[in-house]
């Protein structure tokens, strides 16, 4: 067996996922274009797993490892929009914006519903899992200017802030 014996487990997993996008331009001095988009994901599923751990009987003082199982569902809905823009200020030097979401879910073995303690090492470890995670969620934005020259050349300046939320902490 794994020295983690948490890691047993089985799973089964779907999803359906639609996208649209919707492409734009137009001229207010300067020429403006990009497209704004939204992806649908529908994820479900369920997961089995197999805890082992050890128990002391306290009248015989005997141990003896006792497994367990259990089952775990979700049903997870995301809307992620996304938008981006190009400013053109002149044919070489233009402004990138850009705005999306993204979604990160646990691993099944993160979200196990059992840990696994073992008690007769000198310095046990702890391996444990939650089943009430949820998914780590992020809003990314990012901007770059950007100045073209010669035949391939170019300069670009760029900066993004992602500011992420459920984020997940080992």
């Amino acid at each position: 067996p794994p020295l983690d014996r948490g890691q047993n487990f089985s799973s089964k997993e779907y999803s359906f996922a639609a996208y649209g996008q919707f492409n734009y331009g137009f001229d207010v001095g300067i020429p403006i274009d990009g497209l704004f988009g939204v992806r649908f994901v529908n994820t479900w599923g369920e997961s089995t797993s197999t805890n082992y751990r050890l128990l002391t009987d306290p009248v015989t003082n005997i141990t003896q490892e006792v497994t367990e199982t259990g089952t775990g569902r979700g049903n997870y809905t995301d809307l992620l929009p996304t938008a981006t823009a190009i400013l053109h200020f002149t044919p070489k030097f233009q402004l990138r914006l850009s705005y999306s979401t993204n979604v990160f879910r646990p691993s099944f073995y993160d979200m196990r519903p059992f840990f696994w303690v073992n008690t007769l090492d000198a310095n046990p470890v702890v391996y444990a899992g939650n089943p009430n995670l949820k998914a780590q969620r992020e809003y990314s934005y990012d901007v770059s200017a950007e100045y073209y020259f010669g035949r391939g050349g170019a300069i670009t300046l760029a900066g993004y802030y992602k500011h992420a939320s459920n984020y997940f902490y080992y």
